[in-house]
């Protein structure tokens, strides 16, 4: 097991706010072509076929094969994407052209993706990272600066912390796990913080069914087991910088500056499947 240490701290902080501002970017033109992404922010699974959707600065894309398909006929620049359950997707960002306010707060599609439907902070929040489980929703929101929990589908939220992350995941349903801006995990609840400084610098973290799943800023890809996030053992390792991280029951998922890679041993290894 390797963790990441006071001597290194600094790089990864560097690594982390250089991913942050290229993850700010302004959206690829409005007419790109469909295989163009942009930059991803968020992958899921959707239960109802197991195919895996791509959320991006030029829309919703599902995987096909090794090929990807935009969905529906929106390219709104999403910023925030989690799957709530069989084709009902939750997102957030910046609206093109619609009648959806800038930016989005919290949307909602019961379609797959197809369409987007308004469901809170509208105007107020631009929501860059989303984990749901159930009505339980945490989330970034990079206009406040905050950490947000939701326990009733994210009509209404809590703010738990003002600080800035690049990925939240839920421990619990009142506890978030937040890949914190300065390379510093944070265990969050309405009780308070506690820094797990002993852990990787971490830009992408996941739930698992073997625990918690993360990925540093130069591709390396941690597995946490002890049940609160505290230890961390190496896998494998991703090509590129690290944008978006999707670790289901099977097949594991990332995305990064060249491509889609897929995993089918926990992340040991790792193949290019778009």
């Amino acid at each position: 097991m390797r963790t990441s240490t006071p001597s290194v701290r600094s790089i990864l902080t560097a690594a982390l706010l250089i991913l942050l501002l290229g993850a700010c970017a302004e959206p690829q033109a409005d007419d790109a072509p469909p295989a163009v992404l942009g930059h991803v922010h968020g992958l899921g699974l959707n239960p109802g076929d197991e195919r895996l959707h791509v959320a991006t600065h030029n829309g919703l894309f599902v995987l096909e094969g090794r090929e990807l398909r935009h969905v529906g006929e929106n390219t709104h620049d999403l910023m925030g994407f989690g799957v709530v359950g069989e084709d009902r997707f939750v997102a957030s960002g910046h609206p093109v052209g619609g009648s959806l306010p800038e930016p989005m707060g919290l949307v909602q599609s019961t379609d797959a993706g197809a369409t987007w439907q308004q469901v809170s902070l509208g105007g107020e929040a631009d929501l860059h990272s989303l984990d749901v489980d159930g009505d339980t929703i945490a989330a970034h929101d990079s206009v406040g600066g905050r950490i947000l929990i939701s326990a009733d589908g994210g009509q209404t939220f809590d703010t738990l912390a003002e600080m800035d992350a690049l990925d939240v995941i839920l421990l619990d349903s009142k506890t978030v796990l937040v890949a914190g801006v300065d390379g510093v995990l944070t265990r969050l609840d309405a009780n308070g913080s506690k820094s797990l400084s002993e852990a990787p610098g971490l830009v992408n973290v996941d739930r698992a069914a073997l625990g918690y799943v993360g990925v540093g800023p130069d591709g390396q890809v941690w597995t946490s087991t002890d049940g609160v996030a505290r230890t961390w053992t190496t896998r494998g390792r991703l090509d590129g910088t690290p944008a978006a991280l999707e670790t289901g029951e099977g097949r594991w998922y990332a995305a990064t500056s060249t491509g889609i890679h897929a995993s089918d041993d926990q992340g040991v290894s790792w193949e290019k499947v778009s």
